[in-house]
């Protein structure tokens, strides 16, 4: 009768074990000047400049940025996204490897995605989102170390999909 007892216990303890500091923190929700918003840990820091906010993980490890860009004038979201890739270029690279588009949601906003790969490899890891926003495009790059995007890149794009904008706000 005891040995199921220390069983239970023991089960209780590995699945409280289980989560992760990120999944135990308070969620709250980052709102930008231009009416941007995610929903993170409230760990994470927040940046507002211009048409551009930004969240950070607190170990540095990890980061999203939101641009947003007028859609008249831009194209498709496929043909805004090839526009500002070279932008998100490191420094260390020469060009961005060929990968392709996929159709993504992000929050109720139709969306593409796409995975960046630097030429040369860098220990770096990105993923660029464009979502129509109507009269507004929203580039969001998703971007972390290798390690950190191997480990929780899921968890960070969950983050990524919180993503809303206000029609109030540009």
């Amino acid at each position: 009768m005891k040995r199921p007892h220390f069983f239970v216990a023991l089960t209780v303890v590995l699945i409280a074990g289980a989560c992760t500091p990120m999944e135990r923190d308070i969620y709250v929700t980052a709102t930008s000047q231009l009416g941007v918003t995610f929903t993170v840990p409230s760990q994470w820091t927040t940046t507002d400049e211009g048409n551009t906010f930004s969240l950070e993980s607190p170990d540095n490890h990890a980061a999203i940025h939101a641009v947003m860009f007028t859609a008249a004038g831009s194209g498709s979201l496929t043909e805004c996204g090839d526009t500002i890739l070279p932008g998100f270029l490191p420094k260390e690279a020469k060009q961005w490897a060929d990968s392709k588009w996929q159709p993504i949601t992000i929050g109720t906003l139709p969306a593409m995605k796409r995975e960046l790969v630097s030429v040369p490899a860098t220990d770096h890891k990105w993923v660029l989102y464009v979502a129509d926003g109507g009269e507004f495009y929203h580039a969001i790059i998703l971007h972390g170390s290798k390690r950190a995007m191997d480990l929780n890149g899921p968890y960070y794009e969950s983050l990524v999909l919180t993503f809303e904008h206000s029609d109030e706000n540009p």
